[in-house]
């Protein structure tokens, strides 16, 4: 059994033993709630106590391996709901409620008194998720580039250092080669033809590749474009092939795929249930599967942290001291941020009628407790991933994949808080390529998405995982630079411009490059989203008129300034 295994038994053995040790409490207050009804037989609210207390017995018994006691706790059941529904109690309900709650509380001592609390309940499944594993994203891999054309060498290291890749050069296939021997690169680019043959550098490959009981990931380019090249290529383990000459991008793209396999944030789940152990045992199981989970055990701190954890579903108790599940669903349902957030009740209500009527009130779904570990990871997961799916088709920007207009801001608002809550530094940058227009008058449209489609790729490579990307719309693109200084995101941001300018368009007009101009401002200096917002977009419309291709920090001398200039152009304008 691994390490993980069993950390997790022993977590789940704690869990365990404290609800073994609280038996005794949990009995005499149900005890308690039950003399309280016969004493107040018209308040319904005391016959809610008393069932939400044997529902979480239920519950929580069952899936702790206490049988005996959830059997009994659920004849007890139906007899308070037919209390609560028909406001109707008579002497005999009453009095079987009573014997009911004697034999659980009688079980309860039996057990403890025995110490036959079950030895072995650890869920019997396999954890496929490895929390420890990280994105290479941050790992710059080394890439060896090959190819006896000394100007188009260059020309390639340097578009592919602009994109933040570690390169090495070499004009022979033999260099290379040697090089690999003593340090092996996570990808080569090749060329075929050499002075000393038409398949010198399938040759070399080969050669390399026997001596490897890892083949390294080969990309091939020449200018050779016949069926066996190709195919030469394919049996020396190519991944791809360029013929000569092929765009940058295309090339970029393909190095993308090989080289980052980016692990994507872990699911994260709400778990709302008043029941303390068994919130935590549940949220033990998916913790172990992956998946980041917060608890709220009193309902009234639900939407807290809603706004602040931003779940990608909710696993929510039916019966809780303030609301039913159906009520607080409504109240999130109310809330536009979450009117399509998956909410699923994870209850040992197992009415089919209260099921139906909880679902029609916004619900997507019911799991009933006690649930098995493997079903419980397998729901939740196929619930996010159906939503993470639907909500990427919902917030992201059709051409380049990032963040759309109105989710980049929802999502400043969102960095925003947590800033506030952490007492952190945070930037807003407004992004906007320079002459734009005259890219696309020249060159054409389909030039003027390769340069958006290159600022997008550059931006997702060098931009932190904490950061949020968007296109603004347009040629604007807009970032979120969280916990930063001024000077570091001056600086980031500076890089990030040096490293666009340095990028060349092949087109059949011809070759170009752009430039882009940025402007900045932070948070707390502006509090409201919107001061902040529009001092970014004031600083963007003052590196516009300071010649472009450069970046501007707001200040409060830029704004008495920017009052004070005359208008030379509309700051939309290229």
């Amino acid at each position: 059994m691994t390490t993980k295994r069993e950390s997790l038994k022993h977590k789940i053995e704690r869990l365990r033993n404290s609800f073994y040790s609280e038996l005794p409490t949990r009995m005499d207050e149900i005890l308690l709630n039950f003399h309280r009804l016969e004493l107040h037989q018209d308040n319904v609210g005391v016959a809610k106590e008393l069932h939400r207390k044997i529902h979480n017995i239920k519950g929580t018994a069952a899936s702790f391996g206490l049988k005996e006691i959830s059997e009994i706790a659920i004849q007890v059941e139906p007899l308070l709901k037919n209390i609560i529904e028909t406001l109707c109690i008579d002497e005999s309900a009453l009095e079987e409620i009573h014997d009911l709650i004697l034999q659980l509380k009688s079980k309860s001592e039996e057990i403890i008194n025995l110490n036959s609390m079950p030895r072995d309940i650890f869920p019997a499944f396999e954890i496929s998720s490895d929390n420890s594993e990280k994105s290479n994203k941050d790992v710059k891999q080394l890439i060896y580039i090959c190819d006896d054309d000394e100007m188009l060498l260059e020309q390639m290291r340097l578009q592919l250092d602009c994109y933040n890749y570690s390169t090495q050069t070499f004009s022979s296939a033999t260099a290379l080669y040697k090089a690999a021997e003593l340090q092996c690169p996570g990808l080569i680019i090749m060329d075929i033809v050499f002075p000393d043959g038409d398949r010198e550098g399938l040759d070399i490959i080969n050669k390399l590749q026997s001596r490897n009981e890892n083949k390294i990931p080969v990309i091939f380019i020449s200018a050779r474009n016949d069926f066996q090249a190709r195919l030469y290529a394919v049996e020396a383990g190519g991944i791809a092939y360029f013929n000569k000459p092929f765009p940058i991008m295309a090339l970029v793209d393909s190095i993308d795929k090989l080289l980052f396999t980016d692990i994507p944030d872990p699911y994260r789940v709400l778990i709302i249930d008043d029941d303390v152990d068994m919130s935590q045992y549940h949220s033990l199981i998916l913790q172990e599967a992956g998946i980041s989970v917060e608890i709220v055990n009193q309902e009234e701190n639900a939407l807290k942290h809603l706004f602040d954890f931003s779940p990608d579903l909710i696993l929510m108790d039916m019966y809780m001291p303030l609301c039913t599940g159906a009520q607080l669903a409504q109240v999130i349902r109310q809330i536009p941020d979450f009117v399509s957030l998956p909410i699923v009740y994870l209850s040992s209500e197992t009415d089919n009628k209260n099921q139906f009527s909880a679902l029609r009130v916004g619900a997507d779904g019911f799991l009933t407790k006690p649930i098995d570990p493997d079903r419980l990871i397998s729901e939740v997961l196929l619930r996010t991933e159906r939503m993470k799916v639907i909500r990427t088709l919902m917030v992201s920007d059709s051409l380049t994949g990032l963040l759309n207009h109105t989710t980049i801001l929802h999502s400043l608002d969102i960095a925003m808080h947590g800033a506030d809550r952490r007492n952190e530094t945070l930037g807003f940058v407004m992004i906007d390529i320079d002459f734009f227009k005259k890219v696309n008058d020249r060159y054409g449209h389909s030039a003027g998405d390769q340069v958006i489609l290159a600022l997008s790729r550059l931006l997702k490579q060098r931009m932190r995982k904490s950061d949020y990307v968007g296109r603004y719309g347009g040629e604007e693109f807009a970032l979120v630079l969280t916990d930063v200084q001024p000077v570091v995101a001056t600086k980031i941001v500076n890089d990030f411009r040096k490293a666009f300018e340095a990028l060349e368009f092949n087109t059949e007009q011809g070759v170009f490059s752009c430039t882009l101009s940025a402007g900045l401002s932070f948070f707390p200096e502006f509090s409201d989203r919107h001061e902040l917002v529009n001092s970014a977009d004031e600083a963007l419309y003052k590196a516009k008129n300071s010649g472009r291709n450069c970046v501007v920090t707001y200040t409060d001398e830029l704004s008495k300034n920017l009052n004070n200039a005359p208008v030379e152009e509309n700051k939309n304008n290229d």
